[in-house]
């Protein structure tokens, strides 16, 4: 939380207004997980402060993210990648985890609007609009914080 702020307040100073200012929670914000209170806590603050950042006309996107199972650590723990699904929760694939980082930067500004792609981005015609990512974002509104 005081990293994510610290960021905000030297870029507020900043000679150059950034176009993004990406964060990453966790899908423990909407999924009960036993001991991980603090860490939900630090996750909700990300979610509200990108709202913060729009409330000032600030670009802002914060992606929610659950396991990823063929990089990182859950591809390596076979212990973790039982958990996970035991519970019941769902596995990102990387390129799916790529394509949604993607799609939370294109809804990063406070004018954009989750429901439909937003018209001033470069290239963003040439895309399928009919992504995974995309799809994603019109379905779970919350999860990717874009306004």
């Amino acid at each position: 939380m005081v990293g994510t702020w610290n960021l905000h307040r030297a870029f507020l100073a900043f000679p150059v207004p950034l176009d993004h200012f990406w964060l990453a929670s966790s899908i423990v914000t909407v999924a009960d997980q036993p001991g991980q209170g603090s860490y939900k806590a630090g996750c909700l603050f990300v979610e509200v402060f990108c709202q913060y950042r729009h409330s000032l006309s600030l670009p802002a996107s914060v992606l929610t993210i659950c396991p990823i199972d063929d990089v990182g650590f859950v591809a390596e723990n076979v212990f973790a990648q039982r958990s996970i699904i035991a519970q019941g929760m769902h596995l990102l694939g990387e390129r799916e985890f790529l394509e949604s980082v993607e799609a939370s930067l294109l809804v990063g500004t406070p004018e954009s609007s989750p429901t439909a792609p937003p018209s001033s981005s470069q290239g963003w015609q040439s895309r399928a609009t009919s992504s995974w990512a995309w799809d994603l974002l019109l379905t779970f509104p919350l999860m990717m914080t874009g306004t």
